[in-house]
This record gives C-alpha cells, sequence and structure tokens, in this order.
C-alpha cells in the first residue's frame, strides 16, 4: 500500500492497520527497523516505535501520529447505559457500571 493510499484510509483502524502492512512489506524486503526508520518518511520516528506499530501497538504521542500520517483524534466509542437511571455516559474505567452522577467518583 502505498503513502497516498495510507493517507486517505477510511478509519483511524484502517490507517493503522495500512501502515502496518506497509512496515511489514518493508521488513520482509530484508529492511532493518533501523533501516527503515532513516527513510526519509519515518524522520523522527525510532526504530522501536516502527517495530511495536508493525505488531499492532499504536503510537499515543501526537507527534508520533503526526509523523506517520495516522488520525491524531482518539475516538471513544463504549458508550453505557447507567444501571439505576438509564442516562448514557462513557465509563472511565471498564468495571463501572453507574453515571458520574448516580455515583460520582470518591474524593481522597
Amino acid at each position: 500500500m502505498s503513502r497516498s493510499e495510507l493517507r486517505h484510509a477510511q478509519s483511524p483502524q484502517a490507517a493503522l492497520r495500512a501502515a502496518q502492512e506497509l512496515l511489514l512489506k518493508l521488513r520482509s524486503d530484508g529492511l532493518t527497523w533501523r533501516q527503515i526508520a532513516a527513510r526519509p518518511e519515518y524522520a523522527g520516528v525510532t526504530a522501536g516505535m516502527l517495530c511495536d506499530l508493525s505488531h499492532g501497538i499504536e503510537p499515543k504521542s501526537d507527534e508520533t501520529r503526526r509523523r506517520l500520517k495516522l488520525s491524531t483524534t482518539i475516538v471513544m466509542t463504549e458508550q453505557r447505559v447507567c444501571a439505576r437511571c438509564s442516562r448514557l455516559f462513557i465509563p472511565n474505567v471498564p468495571w463501572r457500571k453507574l453515571c458520574p452522577i448516580c455515583s460520582p467518583p470518591e474524593k481522597r
């Protein structure tokens, strides 16, 4: 997949998969991670980050995401319905069943 196709990918997950496939193709051509990181299109991205990206680990830094032409906005899609009041809310921890209005976080 070319760099232009990577830029026009449909979703953040598709862009990540496209970048992963491109890195794995370069790696299968016999290049080391350091040689890939030395290429101009990966300027400023470490060899370790490229290796992590090839294994499906997303970069969290906005600067790294910009350099790799990935989306810099992370979309949270998991919404739940509060068990007490039936409001929609986005949980801050996986085990939260009640919205923050019905069960506010404890102050320490």
